[in-house]
């Protein structure tokens, strides 16, 4: 088992850097119109989280957040070669199979006159309504906000979010010695939880306390919020002061500017790691709360983190339901009639133009696949 993971583990650090390699060099004689055309995705929904100009520690941690103006130029990049379309039309044209379609046909193809965009913000993050729809709207260019019924309003703080905001508290300037004494205090609060939280075991032996807190899921959340309060992170004045995620009143707002509503769990479990009745429980919960609160736009969902792996008769009980389109995480594959997958946009500091190709070169592979 070691061994397995051991390879797995390569295999994912090699990856990256090869198809980089593979990318740029074919660029000269695969321009990326061909690529789209080659890989069968014509519809291209990117996500974000956020953007901002200063450090945000309950992000900082995870991913390189984009500034403003590097926001602004993905969105000149995708215009370029791709159409931007409101989610009204894309439902209708990508969403749940027509009536006597077979519901795991594949690549189902929209009759665009040209590639298509449609933007997506996940988590309902403040600055998305402060900064970034400010930039959409400047430039024409519809979104989608999928929010977490748990946190609209600042309600709470999605665990990974806690975990960043732990590990931006340690990286936090102090003097030696009271660096030592605080990950002294760490250290020993997760040894003595050892035995409520079966995988402290594994920090039991590396001792290295910033990977292990960012490796924690949603079932650790609990021992997240003890080993943060333990440690004098405030996370309800942090939620008070700083405002992460946006209100109800913001996002209605956002709404009568032209923007979509669009529901994501209630509180942002790996859909993978729960069972199907809670996954159903997740999924049906915040589309209601959406209904209720947020109604007029067309039913849609964003998993979690990512759909991999997940059983289509998930997205058939969404359907049975009412949801409209399904969108997935990153990766562009051959996906079932009514589940869009994305682009991740953050997990590297690259220009949308290497991102973006990256993308469509993997998604050119997996199809030949």
């Amino acid at each position: 088992m070691n061994g397995q993971r051991h390879t797995v583990s390569l295999l994912n650090r090699v990856k990256g850097p090869l198809l980089n390699a593979l990318s740029r060099a074919t660029q000269p004689f695969l321009s990326l119109p061909q690529l789209v055309v080659r890989s069968g995705h014509r519809v291209l929904v990117p996500f974000y989280h956020a953007v901002s100009d200063t450090p945000l520690p309950h992000l900082d941690p995870l991913y390189p957040v984009r500034s403003p103006a590097q926001f602004s130029r993905d969105l000149d990049f995708m215009l370029r070669y791709f159409k931007p379309v409101d989610l009204p039309e894309l439902v209708s044209l990508c969403g749940r199979p027509l009536a006597g379609e077979p519901a795991s046909r594949k690549k189902r193809q929209p009759p665009f006159d040209k590639p298509v965009f449609h933007v997506t913000i996940d988590d309902g993050l403040r600055s998305a309504g402060e900064q970034m729809a400010v930039i959409l709207r400047a430039k024409g260019v519809p979104a989608t906000l999928f929010v977490n019924s748990a946190f609209v309003g600042n309600r709470a703080l999605m665990y990974r979010y806690t975990a960043a905001l732990i590990v931006s508290h340690l990286r936090a300037p102090r003097t030696a010695a009271a660096q030592a004494a605080l990950l002294g205090e760490g250290r020993a609060f997760v040894e003595q939880q050892h035995r409520a939280f079966a995988n402290a075991e594994s920090f039991r032996k590396t001792r290295h306390l910033e990977p292990w807190i960012l490796a924690q899921g949603y079932e650790q959340r609990g021992l997240l919020e003890a080993l943060a309060a333990h440690l004098g992170i405030d996370i309800p004045g942090f939620l008070e002061r700083d405002r992460p995620y946006l209100t109800l009143a913001e996002l209605r707002s956002l709404q009568r500017q032209g923007f979509h509503i669009g529901s994501h769990s209630i509180d942002h479990p790996w859909y993978q790691h729960i069972s199907p009745d809670e996954r159903l429980r997740q999924t049906l919960t915040s589309l209601q709360w959406v209904r209720e609160h947020l109604p007029g736009s067309p039913d849609v969902f964003a998993f979690p983190f990512s759909d991999a792996g997940l059983p289509e008769s998930l997205i058939q009980q969404g359907f049975a339901q009412g949801i409209a389109l399904h969108v997935g995480g990153p990766g562009l594959r051959p996906s079932p009639s009514g589940l869009l997958s994305r682009v991740a946009m953050e997990k590297v500091r690259d220009e949308a133009s290497s991102i973006i190709r990256r993308a469509y070169f993997a998604g050119w592979g997996k199809g030949l696949l």
